[in-house]
């Protein structure tokens, strides 16, 4: 019965290269996430990842977890790695950018929050690095796959 269970399609293996892919992503937004709690200075870090290491790294992550024997059997299952290396990254980026310390300008929308504000104005640079997150992630998946797929079709003509 337990021999039955684990041979089931529907149960999830994990082999190496998946286990690698969501590391490497759970490293780097964890990174940020550090740089995010610690404030100060530290957000110049966060800054400095959203814009230069997350990108290839989601990238590479993707282009690896693509490479799997079984994101070309099951393509669209697979895409479910890519949607949430981009997903994950909106509470991140929103506690990354829109709260500050100091007033609010006046040109902006701002709530206030005790001792710090959210400025609403800043959300369409949340937009935007979560769009290069989903381009990133997708096109790192979507070109290794459709590769692949092709040299199997080469193959078997």
């Amino acid at each position: 019965m337990a021999s039955q269970a684990l041979s089931s399609p529907r149960s999830v293996r994990f082999d190496a290269r998946s286990i690698g892919c969501m590391a490497a992503v759970a490293i780097v937004y964890g990174l940020l996430l550090i740089s995010i709690l610690m404030g100060g200075e530290a957000k110049m870090g966060g800054a400095l990842l959203i814009n230069f290491v997350i990108p290839p790294v989601l990238l590479i992550a993707n282009a690896v977890y693509a490479s799997r024997t079984a994101a070309l059997a099951r393509p669209l299952r697979a895409l479910v790695f890519p949607l949430l290396c981009s997903v994950i990254a909106f509470p991140l980026l929103f506690a990354l950018i829109t709260p500050y310390d100091d007033e609010c300008s006046v040109e902006s929308v701002c709530t206030n929050m005790g001792t710090w504000y959210i400025n609403w104005s800043t959300m369409d640079q949340v937009w935007y690095f979560l769009l290069v997150f989903a381009v990133a992630s997708f096109a790192g998946f979507g070109v290794l796959l459709l590769v692949r797929w092709a040299i199997a079709r080469v193959r078997h003509t």
